[in-house]
């Protein structure tokens, strides 16, 4: 309950926002042979799809730079010629048309306001993204060519994609249905395939679009699902980290990956639901995000990796300028403001009923002792006190007296700093 030891102060996530903000500009490459853009890490040379150049104009525009600055106009151009002729997008490691990939920058379009009526990229992408997509079961392969390879993050992915171009409406209807019946039924979070073990960050994935696509945050599968992800929160506020394996026929024998950031994705999730547990985990994460930061700006994915993905400090950004939207917006009305309080006052009764748990049974185990001993204790005080000649009334009255004056002193000195800190 580390996390909850201070009150988030709005002042935080400005810097931390700005922080970022110039992180992901400084670290733009611009290169006239090659265009504008973002490599996939710190160090890098090389312009990337997914995992760099999407995550970057997405952070940026997030956090206010226009679309029609020349580090956007650019990135932008770069990724249009980077489309193959099949209408998908590769990326880096990912050396093959990819329905992730293709969602990605389809995703990035659509909330930049560029549809699929409007974009001849966007167009051609989604057509490639329909090919991915089993029209009877609603899954989503790596590739059209992978039918009967289905994973829930391509279909996460490709759901978020199509509900920022809305009109696929029966195909959006039916990828909602397919994450629907491939939650599992005992945990409600979702796996990286169907029957595979849930993990933390395909579950935020899959809560994230389906939130985005429109599904009510009271239905109970879905409230099921963010309750999962509350539930798997670590003590400093954080999420253990994930990563996604698979093959495609093209390439039966080499294997793909995707590393996921599971703090940044459960915040993104969360964050669409209004109910104690969500916005209780959200104020932890927020505060475990603000302490991880490094000093110029990034995240890191795990902290013995040596140099920032740019995809991890884009999505950590974006999940923050959201979360500090949506506080923002609630907390200026009078509800907010109650709700607010109430959330204060939650998370100080949550913390000291979680140190109180803790002596829980060291203060149980020492009852049952001296319980057994109590009569030793008592005949072998009275005979000392009896043998002394000491007024036992006396000490029983000091005694009382200083242990009183001592829990004053406690209580008080701990109002003063707790005063201060606030």
């Amino acid at each position: 309950m580390r996390a909850l030891a201070r009150m988030i102060r709005p002042l935080e996530i400005e810097r931390s926002l700005d922080l970022a903000r110039k992180w992901l500009t400084e670290v733009s490459l611009h290169a006239p042979s090659s265009g504008c853009g973002w490599p996939m890490v710190l160090g890098q040379e090389e312009l990337v799809v997914w995992g760099g150049t999407v995550d970057g104009i997405r952070a940026l525009t997030a956090l206010g730079v226009p679309p029609t600055s020349p580090l956007i106009v650019g990135a932008l151009e770069w990724l249009g010629s980077q489309q193959e002729d099949e209408g998908g997008f590769t990326s880096c490691e990912i050396d093959y048309s990819s329905a992730e990939s293709t969602a990605w920058v389809l995703i990035t379009l659509g909330e930049l306001g560029m549809t699929t009526h409007e974009s001849e990229i966007a167009e051609r992408g989604m057509r490639y993204l329909v090919r991915c997509i089993d029209e009877r079961s609603g899954s989503v392969q790596a590739t059209p060519s992978d039918a009967g390879k289905p994973r829930t993050m391509s279909t996460a992915l490709a759901l978020w994609a199509i509900s920022c171009h809305p009109e696929r409406q029966s195909l959006q209807n039916l990828l909602i249905e397919r994450l629907k019946t491939t939650q599992d039924p005992n945990t409600s979070g979702w796996g990286v395939s169907f029957s595979a073990v849930p993990n933390i960050a395909t579950t935020a994935q899959a809560v994230h679009a389906l939130c985005t696509a429109g599904v009510s945050r009271e239905a109970e599968w879905l409230r099921n699902a963010a309750d999962y992800l509350a539930a798997q929160q670590e003590e400093n506020g954080g999420w253990k980290n994930g990563y996604d394996e698979w093959f495609i026929s093209a390439r039966p024998r080499t294997p793909y990956r995707c590393l996921n950031y599971s703090s940044g994705w459960s915040l993104l999730a969360l964050s669409h639901f209004g109910h104690h547990e969500a916005r209780h985990s959200c104020r932890r994460t927020v505060l475990h995000l603000l302490e991880v930061q490094r000093p110029d700006g990034s995240w890191l994915y795990e902290d013995s990796s040596p140099l920032p993905h740019i995809w991890c400090t884009s999505q950590v950004a974006i999940a923050l300028k959201r979360w500090r939207d949506l506080t923002a917006a609630v907390g200026s009305s009078p509800v907010g403001l109650a709700r607010a309080g109430h959330d204060a006052v939650s998370d100080v009764l949550g913390r000291w009923g979680a140190r109180l748990r803790e002596f829980v049974l060291p203060m149980l185990l020492a009852w049952l002792v001296l319980r057994d001993c109590y009569d030793e204790v008592r005949n072998a005080l009275a005979q000392l006190i009896a043998w002394s000649g000491i007024d036992r009334d006396g000490i029983v009255t000091n005694l009382f007296s200083t242990l009183t004056g001592w829990f004053l002193v406690l209580l008080f000195g701990w109002l003063i700093k707790t005063t201060k800190r606030r």
